[in-house]
């Protein structure tokens, strides 16, 4: 047949009735099946029509397709396949002028059942249009791919050249890592590098997997030396193991003209515009088994036992079958990763000596040839993320499994690792979790919620809760994000002031400590009373291993403090008598890392002591994104059992002042060390502690109170709708968090004000769409120019009264 833009108008009433033939199904001899929303559409068709007009269809058609009837198409849509039938039976090409992803799925059905013409038409449709539907380039490009078409995946890259933010914003769902490839080496882009970076890491949430280990070779691409420094700081603080020490210090040295070797490119792109943006986000590496490991969990009959295993705080030795290390003797480990950096193999021996100190815990490297007959760890590098399983059972082979990619050697990041191989879980799984943290099930990433799931089976050995255990999520784990933002915390603590301790990777807590030398380390038959929540150091069991800020033979005392602290020590108070605190250095404003101070402040019997802080701020680079303290911080002890956790302060707000439950109050400072290996940083704190008077305590008194608040109404948000005029604005409830700063509020307290916008909206154009999912086959559809109780007048879309 002939195009029907080519044809006689004597013939056009012809096509109309071929085209016909689809919709109504008259003398149609065969059907096809196609899958939509999960529900099934017959279409129908005739046999001589498509065995005339396609080779593919003549050969199905008399094999594989000659007894079926339906015929089941799974790779297309209803839409798309019923216009690609009417194409064939009318050769009309203005059925072509179709939205982007109807183009391209017609495209996708010319080539696949080797229709030319019609491929050669949709080809120059999309040439022709693209400039036009900047929200489809991306489509386009990937489009490109699969078709091996230069000229259009030329086209598409120069359209986002110019036109960068506005074609990932409408496309990042289509590309595949090749086209992002592409589009990362462009010379030009008309957004910052920093908004490159940010579309490349939600471009990372559509795929499945750990994020560096998608990413790959790609993060080399972004240009990080080009960046401003205070970009670099947002990256870093967000992404902490994104990159590793190494490449953040690489970056640094290319940023500082230092010129070596580097795998990052230091040159700067071209752009139209330089736009400075912040966003708010903590990337969480994920913590997940990989396809080896699952392997030898099924050679034994272990998948229940493993899923009691993965959700435990600590594993019940003595209820299921769990296997405890040898104590007696150093635990071997064999390290199988390629791992190129001698300097990640120093910080692996660091966090290995960290865990030596604080239990009877030895390790011993291995040769991968020396005979293996006790169980051993295996530390390996076939990803880049950081994963381990949870206790092991004698159905497992004696190589136990650490992941640990280049991205995984922060110092607490192995011991976490290390803490899951000997059998602990996260602290958020406890069984009586629900009465210290609230999970904010609304805001958990889809597909996720099982990293908050609690298990009968759990054991504590009645253990405190530890909001500083190196084994607790931070408070955005696994959070919902839009533009990178995370929308609300997952983990929220029912006291407020704890939410800044969440999340550390520096040390092994106390109460962790605690934990591990109750499974593996007790001292038997010895006859040492520690105070205060101490107990008898394993490495030594004739001396006390006490709760952090305490010190002496039997934690009667405070812990010694570095030189520096002038005002630290064993302070005895009165009534009525005050005394300053400062932090070392104070009036230069500036302290060093390892300068620990320490304060044990001691009051007459039924007084409680406060401390109220006059001039903060501790670690505030680090406070841009988080507002937790993972680093460095400030922590006072009130609780009578001094094993438990104080208050972690941070960040450059001064802090609402603290009661102590008893007459006795620790504060101590922690300069940690940081991943920029600096040694001194600008920071301070100043304090009053006094004495009140005896009084009952309350919970409220330690906790801020803040008047109803909400935020200004947001803007008029029509495009979350699926038609014209239907826009709301909201407002959102605030609450205070632990440095009182008003933040959205979340969980039971979160309130939001939503009202219809005041003004009429304009209707949705051919442009405006929303994404479905149709049998894994992410689409764009077509809003609806008004929604159905409005009416497109002069150009708005009005209430129809």
């Amino acid at each position: 047949m002939e195009d029907i833009d080519t044809i006689s108008h004597k013939d056009f009433n012809r096509c109309v009735q071929m085209c016909q033939l689809v919709e109504n199904g008259l003398f149609a001899d065969i059907s096809f099946k196609i899958v939509d929303n999960g529900k099934e559409v017959i279409i129908k068709a005739h046999r001589v029509l498509l065995f005339c007009e396609s080779m593919v269809f003549r050969t199905m058609l008399s094999n594989t397709w000659s007894q079926q009837d339906p015929i089941l198409i799974e790779d297309t849509t209803p839409e798309a396949f019923k216009l690609f039938l009417r194409y064939i039976y009318s050769k009309d090409s203005k059925l072509l002028n179709n939205s982007g992803d109807v183009l391209v799925e017609l495209l996708y059905l010319a080539e696949k059942y080797i229709l030319p013409q019609m491929k050669s038409l949709c080809r120059q449709k999309i040439l022709s249009n693209m400039s036009e539907s900047i929200q489809d380039v991306c489509l386009y490009l990937q489009a490109s791919k699969w078709l091996k078409d230069d000229e259009i995946k030329v086209k598409c890259l120069c359209l986002i050249s110019v036109q960068t933010a506005q074609c990932l914003e409408n496309g990042l769902d289509y590309l595949g890592r090749e086209s992002f490839k592409d589009i990362l080496l462009l010379e030009e882009i008309s957004c910052t590098e920093y908004d490159l970076f940010c579309f490349l890491m939600e471009w990372t949430k559509n795929e499945k997997g750990e994020a560096r280990e998608i990413l790959g070779d790609l993060l080399y691409d972004i240009r990080f030396p080009t960046m401003s420094a205070l970009e670099l700081n947002s990256i870093f603080n967000c992404y902490k193991t994104l990159l590793s020490v190494e490449e953040k210090n690489d970056i640094f040295n290319l940023k500082n003209s230092n010129q070596r070797k580097s795998r990052f490119n230091s040159s700067r792109r071209a752009r139209d515009y330089d736009v400075h943006t912040m966003f708010d986000e903590f990337f969480l590496t994920l913590e997940k088994g990989n396809a080896s490991l699952a392997a030898k969990i099924l050679k034994g009959n272990y998948v229940t036992k493993i899923h009691k295993i993965s959700k435990r705080n600590v594993v019940d030795f003595e209820n299921y079958q769990y296997e405890k290390f040898n104590v007696n003797k150093p635990i071997g480990y064999v390290i199988d990763g390629n791992y190129g950096n001698k300097h990640l193999l120093e910080k692996l021996n660091s966090s290995l000596k960290m865990i030596e100190e604080h239990t009877c815990l030895k390790f011993r490297q291995l040769t991968k040839a020396e005979p293996k007959k006790d169980y051993y760890i295996n530390i390996q590098k076939k990803a880049n993320g950081c994963f381990a399983l949870i206790g092991f059972t004698k159905e497992l082979p004696k190589d136990l499994d650490i992941n640990l990619g280049d991205n995984c050697f922060a110092l607490g990041t192995p011991i976490h690792e290390f803490f899951h191989t000997v059998g602990f879980s996260h602290e958020q799984c406890r069984p009586d979790r629900d009465e210290y943290v609230k999970i904010n099930w609304d805001f958990v990433r889809g597909g996720l919620e099982k990293n908050f799931r609690l298990d009968d089976n759990l054991v504590t050995y009645g253990i405190p809760y530890d909001y500083n255990s190196l084994m607790q999520y931070n408070s955005q784990a696994f959070c919902k994000r839009e533009k990178h933002i995370c929308k609300q915390p997952t983990i929220i603590t029912k006291d407020k002031r704890y939410q800044a301790n969440l999340g550390q990777r520096v040390e092994i807590s106390f109460l962790d400590g605690f934990l591990m030398n109750q499974i593996y380390c007790q001292c038997k038959g010895v006859s040492i009373k520690c105070q205060n929540g101490g107990y008898p150091h394993p490495k030594d069991c004739s001396k006390c291993k006490c709760p952090d800020g305490l010190g002496g033979d039997y934690c009667e005392n405070v812990e010694l403090s570095h030189s520096s602290c002038k005002t630290a020590g064993d302070i005895f108070m009165k009534v009525g008598e005050e005394k300053v605190i400062t932090s070392p250095n104070y009036k230069a404003k500036r302290y060093e890392v390892g300068h620990n101070c320490n304060w044990k402040f001691t009051s007459p019997e039924n007084t409680r002591i406060r401390i109220t802080f006059k001039d903060f701020n501790i670690n505030k680079d680090a406070c841009y994104m988080l507002h937790q303290c993972v680093e460095q911080w400030v922590e006072v002890k009130f609780k009578k059992d001094m094993r438990e956790n104080g208050y972690r302060l941070c960040c450059n707000e001064i802090p609402e002042d603290i009661i102590s439950e008893s007459n006795v109050m620790i504060v101590t400072f922690r300069p940690n060390m940081v991943w920029t290996n600096v040694k001194k940083y600008q920071g301070f704190f100043k304090a009053i502690v006094s004495v009140d008077g005896a009084k009952k305590h309350k919970e409220s008194e330690n906790l801020p109170n803040a008047k109803e608040a909400y935020t200004e109404w947001t803007s008029c948000q029509f495009r979350k709708c699926k038609c014209g005029g239907c826009g709301l604005k909201s407002k959102y409830s605030l609450c205070p968090n632990q440095l009182n700063r008003l933040i959205r509020c979340v969980g039971g307290e979160n309130k939001t004000k939503t009202e219809s916008c005041a003004r009429d909206e304009r209707p949705c154009s051919k442009y405006d769409k929303y994404l479905i999912n149709t049998n894994g086959r992410l689409t764009l559809k077509s809003c609806l120019e008004c929604c159905s109780d409005r009416r497109n007048v002069d150009g708005l879309c009005k209430l129809d009264k």
